[in-house]
């Protein structure tokens, strides 16, 4: 997963299910899948 946080991570996984949200590599982190 890299050197994401517990708090980032949870943010990955929101943007993950929510469509209507950006993608996590917008927002600078790799997707964790």
């Amino acid at each position: 997963m890299g050197n994401l946080s517990g708090v980032n991570t949870h943010r990955v996984i929101i943007n993950v299910l929510n469509v209507d949200e950006p993608p996590a590599f917008v927002n600078g982190q790799k997707p964790f899948l």
